[in-house]
């Protein structure tokens, strides 16, 4: 798609929704629910994750995160995106613009989720992250450095890594951005943007090591810093803040055990688990565990010091993006029946 081709619209805000649309079923499920002139989709866990089709909490009212409370997402947007753009991650950029990248392509859309603009088009390498630096420019982080965004959409890289190190994923930090990155065997490690020498895997998140084996482990974006989290398993994280890990956590190993075909989805065989999604939500942290084989998600929910709380079996694909702690919202990519991205509020209520 060329730059300043509009995305399809038919986004679809949520409204407040009384009974008998309102979505509280006691056992997880999901269903779409008709209204004049608009299809839901309601999404129940019982146990501590409710997408409702309610209006949201306003922050006022929202409780406080505390051990054993539910968190409940309300949706607020829902907008379709092309069935061609393979989303791999998307990002709350600034208080009225969120972009979302592609293998090829970093893409703009305003508030209403509707298209904005492409940045960088043709410039980029295999975009890895998008963000607002401390100085207030557009950074994108690609598989070769880092390309910042000037005036009248014009663009420079400004950092590279050479033809020896490729970036695979990567987040913006208040030192700048970190990134997981391979040397050319294939190594991965944590680099930092101003960092001469990059650091093992293994000596960031608590793994053994094993002979013969690379962990693959991607960096995401956290309120105090940056996170490290594997995506095969263990399924380990670590958060930091100023160099230093302020929260591990890790999945039960029985949650993910793939000779269990009881875990898989509906029709499908032993699972094949991927950890797609890790989000800070200020006072806990939630991971989601996908089943490759199917549309079942596994979610975990840590409290801020990477002790589970919660977790829940979600039959739906759903993957988590970005947070905006501040005003309670969350970033999605879902897949009903075309490829969506859904705008979320949070509130937490007790059981």
């Amino acid at each position: 798609m060329n730059a300043g081709r509009q995305l399809p619209t038919g986004v679809r805000p949520s409204t407040a929704i009384s009974n008998p649309w309102s979505c509280h079923f006691r056992d997880m499920t999901y269903r779409r629910l008709g209204s004049p002139g608009a299809t839901y989709m309601c999404i129940l866990a019982s146990s501590f994750l409710s997408f409702g089709c309610h209006t949201p909490r306003s922050p006022e009212e929202a409780e406080s995160s505390a051990l054993g409370s539910r968190l409940e997402l309300a949706e607020i947007l829902v907008g379709p995106i092309p069935a061609s753009d393979h989303v791999i991650g998307g990002t709350f950029l600034t208080a009225d613009k969120i972009a979302y990248w592609t293998p090829s392509t970093v893409r703009v859309l305003t508030e209403r989720l509707r298209f904005s603009s492409t940045l960088c088009d043709g410039l980029l390498i295999a975009p890895r992250a998008v963000a607002m630096s401390v100085a207030g420019d557009v950074e994108i982080l690609d598989k070769s450095g880092v390309v910042r965004v000037l005036a009248a959409g014009r663009c420079s890289r400004t950092t590279s890594t050479g033809t020896r190190r490729t970036i695979s994923s990567g987040a913006m930090t208040p030192g700048g951005w970190a990134w997981i990155e391979h040397d050319s065997a294939g190594v991965p490690s944590v680099g930092l943007e101003r960092a001469q020498v990059p650091r093992s895997l293994f000596e960031v998140l608590p793994i053994a090591r094993e002979p013969g084996s690379q962990p693959s482990a991607v960096v995401l974006s956290s309120k105090a810093g940056f996170a490290v989290a594997l995506t095969d398993a263990p399924y380990a994280w670590a958060a930091f803040s100023n160099g230093s890990v302020i929260a591990t956590g890790r999945p039960p190993a029985s949650s993910l055990d793939t000779t269990r075909s009881d875990l898989a989805g509906r029709g499908a065989f032993r699972p094949r688990w991927v950890s797609t999604g890790w989000a800070d939500l200020g006072s806990a942290f939630l991971q989601v565990v996908a089943d490759l084989r199917s549309d079942r998600r596994l979610l975990f929910l840590f409290n801020s010091e990477g002790s589970l709380m919660r977790e829940t079996v979600l039959d739906f694909p759903f993957g988590v993006l970005d947070t905006d702690i501040e005003r309670r919202l969350l970033l999605a990519v879902r897949r009903p029946d075309g490829v969506e991205l859904a705008v979320y509020s949070w509130s937490w209520r007790a059981p």
